[in-house]
């Protein structure tokens, strides 16, 4: 099946896929949400920033786990089992939101619902997130926004609101 991803995605691909190269690797949980951090504007990176993961935390712990970069970086996109899991997990909550997109708070959810060395970081960081705060930065911005039509949370209810681009926490979805 063909998935669409937002612009905010893409971003985190090429990022994680930048790291992951750099220690001769395919792209992993930990990689995922390194790109996340990275990223920043999608709903994601800013509740994983908000909750106070920085770059330089993630970075340090990915040295520590992999030692130091050795190779150059690679534009070459390949997925391991750990970050296919977190993939497969984003695409059950995408479909569970009734969502046509896969978008950052999609791959924020694969990492926290499924085994993957992404959600060791976190828990290590005790970073606790979860899909009430996703459903609360939507809520806020439809409500702002006043918007009439119905969406479906992260946990498949329907709410008043409209998918829109605001103040740079959302990206336009093709």
């Amino acid at each position: 099946m063909f998935y669409k991803f937002t612009d905010a995605v893409y971003t985190v691909f090429f990022k994680a896929g930048i790291m992951a190269t750099q220690w001769g690797m395919k792209i992993k949980g930990d990689h995922l949400l390194a790109g996340l951090v990275s990223e920043g504007a999608g709903v994601g990176g800013y509740l994983l920033n908000e909750s106070g993961l920085t770059q330089k935390i993630v970075d340090k712990n990915l040295n520590k786990k992999y030692g130091h970069k050795l190779l150059e970086p690679s534009s070459e996109m390949r997925f391991d089992e750990d970050g296919k899991v977190v993939m497969n997990a984003a695409i059950a909550e995408m479909e569970k939101m009734h969502h046509s997109y896969i978008s950052t708070e999609h791959i924020l959810l694969g990492i926290l619902n499924s085994e993957n060395d992404g959600k060791k970081i976190l828990k290590a960081f005790k970073i606790d997130i979860d899909k009430t705060d996703i459903d609360n930065i939507f809520l806020h911005v439809y409500r702002m926004l006043n918007c009439s039509e119905m969406y479906v949370d992260s946990v498949g209810q329907k709410n008043i609101g409209k998918f829109l681009s605001f103040a740079g926490l959302f990206r336009d979805v093709y």
